[in-house]
């Protein structure tokens, strides 16, 4: 049975100078380094939280921009001192999958840990969207107002979509850091 895919992908997604970012917001979400080793080295215990890792028809503007309408589709929780801090989505197409092996087999491993230790990375620009008080995240419910980032990742020619939204919980956490 197929788990109900989180609709992140249908914000409004703008460049990031279109936000008035306070500096600790601006800190996280625009900061090019691997997420999760910037969570794992927070005080508390790592972990993630699979929620979803299963086949799709891809969204249509994904589909359009990849030239192909299957693909898989993962989002995660990633959790510090079991606090919720990072909701994650990623969409790769049927060929990245297919190319990128590990990446089809990551189960509870963070994407993070894989993407970020390949020489060929690149990252494209960060895109950021705004997510209103109440916006529901399966599992987890209604949010308190958020930000969420996205950016494309090329991997040896082969792209994949990582959107992450920053929960409430993450900056309690940096605040008593």
């Amino acid at each position: 049975m197929s788990a109900e895919v989180s609709e992140i992908w249908q914000a409004r997604w703008l460049p990031a100078s279109a936000f008035a970012l306070t500096p600790n917001e601006r800190d996280w979400l625009l900061n090019t380094a691997s997420l999760t080793a910037r969570l794992k080295a927070l005080p508390g215990d790592f972990k993630l939280v699979l929620r979803i890792e299963q086949p799709l028809l891809l969204p249509e503007a994904l589909a359009k921009h990849w030239c192909c309408a299957e693909g898989v589709v993962r989002e995660v929780v990633l959790k510090v001192a079991d606090i919720p801090c990072v909701y994650a989505q990623s969409f790769m197409p049927i060929s990245t999958v297919q190319a990128l092996t590990p990446l089809a087999q990551l189960g509870e491993k963070p994407l993070g840990e894989y993407i970020f230790q390949q020489e060929s990375l690149e990252r494209g620009d960060i895109e950021l969207a705004e997510f209103a008080n109440g916006f529901r995240l399966p599992e987890l419910g209604a949010q308190a107002a958020l930000f969420g980032r996205r950016s494309l990742f090329t991997l040896n020619h082969h792209q994949l979509l990582v959107q992450e939204l920053f929960l409430p919980g993450l900056f309690e956490l940096c605040r008593g850091t």
